[in-house]
């Protein structure tokens, strides 16, 4: 592996994929790969700036979210002085603050001002609490409670604070937000296995039946077709290898046919030398899941990892 794909190896390390003789020294030239030194320089200054599109790849909010799922954590230099940044703005109601405009025209302010929706809440919130090392203090327990108390019955819908007023997404008031869902249940996943039972439950029953009903209904915009289906990383939208990362942190759902059936439509796709992308964020293409004729050696230990936790190897 060239030096190039350290960040891989960090990954395998810090997830427990892979054994290796020089563990201090890829921790050591973890920091020589300046695409990743570059992340974390820029998240000292969050919020940064303004968030208008979720789907934005290179935003702060889903940089914050990728060194986190790389495995870096408070011991890591850098990383205390990003979670205290990230302390400093808290909602009164409890989730912790980005830098969002809402455009006029769906019902927002026009204007770049903290605060926060649950396109947003729940991804701060999981990187949060793993760069924190899963250490929880009251500030980062009272986001969880709110996050889970706001529920309903069909999973999570596309709620904002009430800064924002009448803003609530291109949804039906009614319907779950798939991805507002998704990313919640990835926080809980970081909760204990007794915590937020019921929470979790409705949340997977919710993905479970989006899926079946997947040619009758898109809420949000959020479909399970064609472009739903093709592996694509880093972890910002919904999408089937996001989706089926998340459902394999819950142990129960490992036998559901539901499940299976979206872990076989990956493993399919695994090729002599690994998983392709299929999909690519155009700023992602320094990365080698930035590529889509080559094996990704990132995405493959995503897999991996996934595959550990289904059948623990």
């Amino acid at each position: 592996m060239s030096s190039h794909l350290t960040y891989v190896k960090f990954f395998q390390l810090r997830n427990g994929l892979k054994e290796f003789d020089n563990p201090a020294e890829i921790e050591k030239d973890i920091y020589l790969d300046i695409r990743v030194t570059e992340i974390i320089d820029e998240l000292q200054n969050w919020p940064c700036y303004e968030i208008t599109n979720h789907k934005k790849v290179d935003h702060p909010l889903h940089k914050l979210s990728f060194i986190a799922e790389l495995g870096f954590h408070k011991e890591d230099k850098g990383i205390q002085n990003i979670i205290n940044r990230i302390l400093e703005h808290q909602s009164e109601e409890g989730p912790f603050q980005v830098l969002i405009n809402i455009p006029i025209r769906f019902g927002g302010s026009g204007e770049p001002m903290m605060s926060w929706v649950l396109s947003d809440a729940p991804i701060l919130l999981y990187s949060l609490i793993k760069l924190n090392k899963g250490a929880r203090n009251s500030e980062i327990q009272k986001a969880i409670q709110h996050i889970a108390d706001i529920i309903s019955e069909n999973g999570w819908h596309c709620i904002a604070s009430k800064e924002l007023g009448k803003f609530r997404g291109p949804g039906r008031k009614n319907d779950p937000c798939p991805y507002a869902t998704m990313f919640s249940l990835k926080m809980l996943s970081l909760t204990d296995k007794n915590e937020f039972q019921r929470e979790k439950s409705i949340g997977i029953n919710t993905i479970f039946d989006l899926w079946e009903r997947r040619k009758e209904t898109k809420p949000y915009l959020f479909g399970m077709g064609t472009d739903f289906k093709k592996l694509k990383l880093p972890f910002v939208w919904y999408d089937i290898l996001n989706l089926v990362d998340t459902l394999s942190r819950f142990e129960n759902v490992h036998s559901e046919p539901i499940f299976r059936e979206l872990l076989d439509i990956i493993r399919q796709k695994k090729t002599e030398n690994g998983y392709i992308p299929e999909s690519i964020y155009l700023k992602s293409k320094p990365w080698d899941f930035g590529q889509k004729k080559i094996p990704s050696e990132y995405m493959t230990a995503i897999v991996q990892r996934i595959e550990k936790r289904v059948c623990g190897k």
